[in-house]
């Protein structure tokens, strides 16, 4: 009767477990995701993905490409329905639990935010401390510029708000400070 016991209470360990658990090999790690209203009324979703081999060379002698993060984009009628196609582009599976910055574009929050950030922030994934930020340019554009001294965009945005943070003051900028510099060319 006591080994039935001891049975029955050890049980639930020897079956519990990480039944759901995904190799860190197998995954992409999302930094930042971008929104844009496109012409024909549907919502495009542009994720920002760091390539580690390009920020950690293995080597000294290895080189630097300008752009160590690549970016996919999909469209789709809401943003949720765009991650299918996002999916299907990317070699890996998309994990949505690191992102640092959410971008929408100026042309999209006028036409409501509360569509867009309901279910960004019901989504169990996306962390709730993301940051948000409006864009006059598109959040697409934002995303793909890199920067000489943090060569990803969304690092750099929110470096930016720590320190406002830190110094004890509201981050308040203006959209327009928050898009892309017009002079800026691309190679």
């Amino acid at each position: 009767m006591r080994i039935k016991f001891w049975l029955l209470w050890l049980l639930p360990l020897f079956l519990s477990g990480c039944w759901d658990a995904e190799e860190v090999t197998k995954r992409t790690v999302v930094m930042a995701l971008g929104l844009d209203r496109m012409e024909n009324g549907r919502i495009k979703v542009t994720l920002q993905l760091p390539i580690v081999e390009e920020l950690f060379p293995l080597s000294a002698g290895t080189p630097v490409v300008e752009k160590p993060f690549s970016i996919l984009s999909a469209e789709g009628e809401t943003g949720f329905a765009a991650v299918p196609g996002l999916q299907a582009k990317a070699q890996r599976s998309l994990f949505f639990g690191q992102i640092k910055a959410l971008l929408i574009s100026r042309k999209l929050a006028e036409t409501g935010l509360k569509g867009v950030i309901d279910p960004l922030h019901r989504h169990a994934k996306i962390p709730p401390q993301a940051f948000v930020y409006l864009t006059e340019d598109r959040a697409n554009d934002m995303l793909d510029h890199s920067f000489w001294h943090k060569r990803i965009a969304s690092e750099v945005l929110v470096d930016y708000f720590h320190a406002i943070q830190s110094a004890g003051t509201e981050p308040r900028i203006s959209l327009s400070l928050m898009s892309k510099p017009k002079g800026i060319s691309r190679k």
